[in-house]
């Protein structure tokens, strides 16, 4: 629902900003993101919620990725173990 709604809104809404800004045609997310952010806050705030979102959802992964050891030490001084974090 996240990806199908708010993620595709962000993603909409800032091509048809962009359309009507020829400068940034070839420009990439984070060109687009520096560029607008004195100038053009919506345009600024579109881009960066696309930007956050594509993160977000490329870092996603069914795989699993043990943590490393420093930072299951601290789990484990935190939380007791890895299981109770869980």
């Amino acid at each position: 629902i996240h990806h199908d709604r708010i993620y595709r809104n962000h993603v909409e809404t800032l091509n048809e900003m962009l359309k009507t800004i020829d400068r940034l045609e070839e420009s990439s997310l984070e060109e687009i993101m520096l560029d607008a952010y004195e100038w053009n806050k919506p345009l600024y705030k579109n881009a960066a919620e696309t930007w956050n979102h594509d993160f977000y959802f490329k870092s996603m992964t069914s795989a699993y990725f043990p943590p490393s050891k420093a930072l299951l030490q601290r789990i484990e001084e935190n939380f007791g173990s890895f299981l109770k974090f869980k």
